[in-house]
């Protein structure tokens, strides 16, 4: 049978580089491999078209069953050989991307075809029983496809000998398949046929509530319609607009809504809830208004003006209200749209209805420090999600990340984890750039919080490589700005902390977005010693919000300060500011942001509770005991180092002393010698010393080391 005639991959290799004479690398050989799916006789005749051919990767790209080669061969030995009812057959479903006996059937209708639906079921049998170029896509033989190039070469000889036919086979096959409810195939065959306006229709009929069940790709389908179409029915453009701002297209979006705009202007009144969603998305588009300009708010009239009986575009409306309203701080009145908007949908879906606005009002919540209501409200929409088994839009994916980062700031790691890994899998059928965006922060935190240094900074590429560019939403300018600096410092790599530092001092940028840089800059001068600029930076500072979390980064700001002010000798002071911090944190249980701040935090708790009567000794201590234990993590408290030795580095370090190579090290802990110079050079930094001799001598100064 086919299957076992087929070359494998490496077969491929062999057969080309070695018995054609051909020099190609391994991209190309599976390039070639995948488009003859392993079809010897096809592998031979592209390595005869490939020889003497300088660009043999376009070669590849473009290899098809109209070579000439191919050509040649498929028209003498097979088809031409076919009786001419199995040729019509093949020409005729050659549009198909999978058959089936009704679908065939339904395609041949008005061919001189007997049979029916039974005769193609025959003709499809002796295809497969000939081992005719037809693969079987089921156990049960009711879905094939043609071989690649072999349904190329069909294509090519029903354009030569039929093309007038074409459209008429495609408009056949989308309404058959629709009748079936495989919308989005019968939609390919629309396009395929130029039927805009028919599948513009279907997109109407069916894209709505698809959406509702979790499934954009209809609405994803309508771009491939000409912009005159979306225009003539605006409905679908304001749905297309929709899932571009959820995707962060915004170089697309703009003209679309202007179009959109333009083409309502002149229609009738009834679609002015049309022009009013319309205004709603520029304003969300729009910058923040700066010092000097005026701040067009909509009124929330607009959103009221959206009809009920578009429950979807009016729950979008919402939340492009409500962002616009945070985006200027105003995040009660951002809250109570959400509240209000979560109550219509559950009022006229029902009680277990999973509301679109549920995982904005979650992300108000944290910004406002709010962790329990957060986490409270994550979970019980989250469980009707797992009791319904439906992901309604893209809630579910956001609710997870939100809860991940909750559980981040609990210091619940694994768990924080796996909610946001989770949330970022169920956002890939939205591809929403406001979750990805939250997800890859938590996560790439989460992943420092851990140790895993390496790991987080691969999620800090991937952030960076996403969020950048014109599809940037304001919400991630300070992670993109700063993130990687975060990551650097808490992995040991001081030197290219500092050096962040020392360039963004010296620019514009710095100047322009002094309030986004002041934390990790904090930071890292912290880490130098260089305790009273960094006093100087932070004393009296406000975080601005809706940044982040705003409480977090206010206790963040004070633990520093505390951190620099005990550098300096002013204990009081520093324990002072230490218990305003404990007692902003307790209501929440915020315990991470302790323990990002490191070593020093630690210190200040240990003193605060020999003091007299500390007023959150039971807090204190709860913190205190999530710091990692002596045999974990070793502390190094002098020189101002916020990071101290992890355990992998301990073990390191160990084997060092023993007078290992990097070499010798990797073997024994099992890791790359890569992995070792890193942590190596991470405790170089932590210890302050350039080598290993001064690495191990420095350790047993203090007790690291026996």
């Amino acid at each position: 049978r086919a299957a076992d005639l087929r070359f494998t991959e490496s077969e491929t290799a062999q057969f080309l580089n070695e018995v054609m004479g051909l020099q190609l690398d391994a991209a190309a050989v599976i390039a070639l491999e995948q488009r003859t799916e392993g079809w010897i006789a096809g592998l031979q005749m592209a390595a005869l078209s490939m020889r003497d051919r300088e660009d043999a990767a376009g070669f590849i790209e473009g290899f098809s069953g109209t070579h000439r080669y191919i050509l040649d061969y498929l028209l003498e030995e097979v088809l031409n050989s076919q009786p001419p009812e199995v040729q019509d057959f093949l020409l005729r479903t050659s549009i198909l991307e999978r058959l089936s006996a009704p679908l065939c059937a339904a395609v041949l209708a008005e061919a001189t075809q007997p049979g029916g639906e039974h005769g193609a079921s025959a003709i499809l049998e002796h295809l497969e029983r000939t081992n005719l170029f037809i693969v079987p896509l089921d156990d049960a033989r009711i879905w094939y496809r043609y071989h690649h190039l072999f349904a190329d070469l069909l294509r090519a000889r029903l354009q030569q000998a039929h093309p007038d036919l074409i459209p008429n086979l495609h408009i056949r096959a989308s309404a058959w398949l629709e009748e079936q409810g495989l919308i989005l195939d019968a939609l390919h065959h629309f396009f395929a046929a130029h039927a805009f306006d028919r599948a513009a229709d279907l997109v109407e009929r069916y894209g709505p509530a698809r959406l509702v069940e979790n499934d954009p790709s209809i609405f994803r389908s309508a771009e491939r319609l000409p912009g005159e179409v979306i225009l003539a029915r605006p409905k679908i453009g304001l749905y297309q607009a929709w899932l571009l701002i959820v995707q962060g297209r915004i170089v697309e979006v703009r003209p679309l809504l202007d179009g959109l705009a333009k083409q309502l202007a002149d229609q009738k009144a009834e679609r002015g809830w049309m022009q009013a969603y319309i205004f709603l998305a520029q304003a969300f588009l729009a910058p923040p208004p700066g010092a000097n300009d005026v701040d067009l708010l909509p009124d929330y009239a607009m959103v009221d003006a959206i009809p009920a009986g578009e429950p979807i575009l009016r729950n979008a409306a919402n939340f492009l209200y409500g962002m616009t309203l945070g985006r200027r701080g105003e995040l009660a009145r951002a809250a109570e749209v959400a509240l209000a908007a979560i109550e219509q949908e559950r009022a006229s879906l029902g009680p277990e209805a999973i509301p679109t606005l549920a995982p904005f009002l979650s992300r108000i919540y944290i910004v406002q420090g709010r962790l329990h209501a957060a986490a409270a409200l994550c979970r019980q929409f989250l469980g009707a999600v797992e009791a319904e088994g439906v992901r309604l839009l893209y809630a579910a994916g956001n609710m997870l990340i939100d809860l991940g980062e909750v559980l981040y700031e609990w210091n619940d790691l694994e768990a924080a984890e796996r909610h946001i890994r989770d949330g970022l899998e169920a956002n890939e059928i939205w591809q929403n750039i406001m979750t990805e965006g939250f997800g890859l922060v938590a996560l790439a935190r989460t992943l420092q919080a851990q140790g895993a240094y390496p790991e987080a900074l691969q999620v800090v590429e991937q952030f960076e490589a996403k969020l950048s560019g014109p599809t940037r939403p304001h919400e991630f300018g300070e992670e993109l700005l700063t993130l990687r600096a975060r990551v650097q410092l808490a992995s040991g790599d001081l030197q290219s902390a500092v050096r962040w530092a020392d360039q963004v001092r010296l620019s514009e940028d710095y100047t322009r977005h002094e309030d986004v840089y002041r934390l990790v800059l904090a930071r890292v001068r912290l880490a130098q010693g260089r305790y009273a600029e960094v006093e100087t930076m932070l004393a009296g500072t406000v975080p601005p919000e809706p940044v982040g979390s705003w409480v977090s980064r206010q206790i963040e700001t004070d633990l520093l300060l505390a951190a620099a002010v005990a550098g300096q000798q002013r204990q009081p002071e520093a324990l002072a500011l230490l218990a305003a911090c404990l007692e902003r944190a307790a209501p929440e249980g915020y315990v991470r942001v302790f323990l990002d701040v490191g070593e020093p935090v630690r210190e200040l708790l240990t003193a605060y509770l020999r003091s007299d009567a500390p007023k959150h000794e039971a807090f204190a201590r709860q913190v205190l005991a999530a710091f990692p234990a002596s045999g974990e993590i070793v502390g190094i408290s002098a020189g101002g180092l916020i990071e101290p030795l992890s355990e992998r580095e301990l073990e390191v370090l160990q084997l060092m002393a023993l007078g290992n190579t990097n070499k010798q090290v990797a073997a024994q802990l099992i890791i790359s010698p890569g992995t070792v110079k890193a942590h190596t050079a991470s405790i170089y930094r932590k210890l302050d010393v350039a080598n290993r001799t001064e690495a191990v001598t420095r350790a047993r100064q203090r007790n690291i080391l026996s």
